[in-house]
């Protein structure tokens, strides 16, 4: 038996060096699973760009009873916005939004990203100017997503 804490590190270790195939068999091995192995799992499969997997794990994630959170949300936009997925963002925002999530800088940005790379501009544009704390990464996502 593996201890969680220690197993959810090695997760996260994995998932930052590049490690997908033995992220995955840890994750796939551990005996339970907490928010933190999940969140880790998924946010290394959003590094690599690989939306399918991040979506199945999402809903795998859900279906097995655990609420996703802020660093959830933020790694399935991330990947989302980048695949330009629009409609996936909208739906996501939705999620954001029904679940009661403040709208922190990352998820806001993503948000951002997903809306200009989908096409929908005057969206993106009223919730940059609805953004009290708009930060350089906000505002080079904004231009970037503009130009």
């Amino acid at each position: 038996m593996f201890d969680m804490t220690l197993s959810n590190s090695l997760l996260n270790v994995y998932g930052k060096c590049g490690s997908i195939d033995d992220s995955r068999k840890l994750f796939d091995y551990m005996e339970q699973r907490d928010l933190v192995s999940w969140n880790s799992l998924i946010s290394a499969y959003a590094q690599i760009g690989n939306l399918i997997e991040v979506l199945l794990l999402f809903k795998t994630m859900r279906v097995e009873g655990l609420a996703p959170d802020r660093q959830t949300f933020g790694s399935v936009l991330s990947v989302v916005a980048s695949k330009g997925e629009l409609k996936l963002g909208m739906l996501v925002h939705g999620q954001i939004l029904r679940g009661g999530f403040h709208l922190d800088a990352h998820i806001e940005t993503s948000l951002i990203v997903a809306y200009l790379k989908g096409g929908n501009v005057d969206t993106s544009f009223r919730m940059f100017e609805r953004t009290l704390d708009r930060d350089v990464v906000l505002w080079t996502a904004m231009i970037s997503g503009l130009v």
